[in-house]
């Protein structure tokens, strides 16, 4: 080995003896604790909420919303948590999906899909509970299908969930949905198996019983809603929770106020003979103009407090002051 090679003959060795046939190589395997993991950057799946500030707003706004109207709709507390949202293929997707699921498509008016609800079995089980006011009780087997009563169930669920989503996205945009319509898993609307979907998903917590329900929208409506999402929320002043926010900040800002007498007319000749020690005769009333800027917010008196000059107020100024 000459003295300017970088590599031995042995390193060199062991690179030719992987280099073969990659097909030989035995396949990568998710490693645990500090091993390496391997990643396929051809898998589509991926968190995007850290891309879209709006969408995490919006699924804010969804949770609050969906924790109020399942209180009402079951008369118990339930705790509403907001997971990530991910991409991943149809097929894929669909596969992971523990069985049974309630599935309701609604479509989007005026765009080219639909969104899809699924919650899971063990969310209906407990639900159906809860509606009928039961403490939680064993699980049915999962292979069962699901009764007319949890069927039924599981509609006004549909239905509070895209009225709450509706309202989640008015600031951002006008997002209107048909009725919903339940469907199966193995009929999604005509979509093919590796369409890329944007799964969120959300657990709920009925204490006792918990589960979760996902809502998915193929990537080109999620696409299609990237401005809105990447701005973030239009007409935030339309917001109650922002306009309470700019209240109490307005509230605490600091002002310059001052106390004036009223103004005294006299001549220019009266005014150039003044001589130290004379004094300007002002109106009897003994009203005190307490201004900001220059604009008559109070009428007050003059007077003292704690040995201070002071001004008392008596009434708010009248308009155009």
């Amino acid at each position: 080995m000459s003295e300017h090679s970088v590599l031995s003959e042995e390193e060199l060795d062991a690179l030719r003896a992987t280099g073969g046939d990659a097909r030989a190589a035995p396949a990568p395997r998710a490693g645990r604790g500090g091993e390496c993991r391997a990643y396929d950057f051809r898998d589509p799946a991926r968190a995007l909420n850290g891309r879209l500030p709006g969408l995490e707003k919006v699924h804010d706004a969804f949770v609050r919303g969906m924790r109020k109207a399942l209180r009402v709709l079951l008369a118990r507390p339930v705790e509403v948590d907001a997971g990530e949202t991910a991409l991943t293929r149809l097929g894929d997707y669909q596969h992971s999906l523990p069985l049974p699921v309630s599935v309701h498509a609604a479509v989007v008016q005026g765009r080219e899909h639909s969104m899809f609800l699924v919650i899971e079995g063990a969310l209906v089980y407990a639900c159906v509970d809860a509606f009928f006011g039961g403490r939680g009780g064993a699980v049915p087997a999962p292979e069962r299908e699901l009764s007319a009563s949890e069927r039924r169930l599981t509609g006004l669920l549909a239905g509070c969930v895209f009225e709450e989503l509706r309202g989640a996205w008015a600031p951002l945009c006008a997002l209107r949905f048909a009725e919903p319509q339940p469907t199966r898993v193995s009929d999604p609307g005509g979509l093919r198996e590796d369409q890329i979907m944007a799964v969120s998903r959300f657990q709920v917590d009925l204490t006792p019983g918990s589960g979760e329900f996902h809502l998915a929208m193929p990537y080109a409506l999620l696409d299609g809603l990237r401005p809105y999402l990447s701005a973030g929320p239009r007409g935030e002043d339309n917001s109650r929770e922002w306009r309470a926010r700019f209240a109490e900040r307005v509230h605490a800002v600091e002002l310059q106020t001052r106390a004036v007498f009223p103004g005294v007319r006299i001549s220019f000749a009266e005014l150039m003979a003044l001589q130290a020690g004379d004094f300007i005769p002002i109106s009897r009333n003994n009203r005190v103009n307490v201004m900001v800027g220059e604009r008559v917010l109070h009428i007050a008196e003059p007077g003292a407090s704690n040995g201070l000059a002071a001004a008392k107020l008596l009434a708010p100024a009248p308009p155009g002051r």
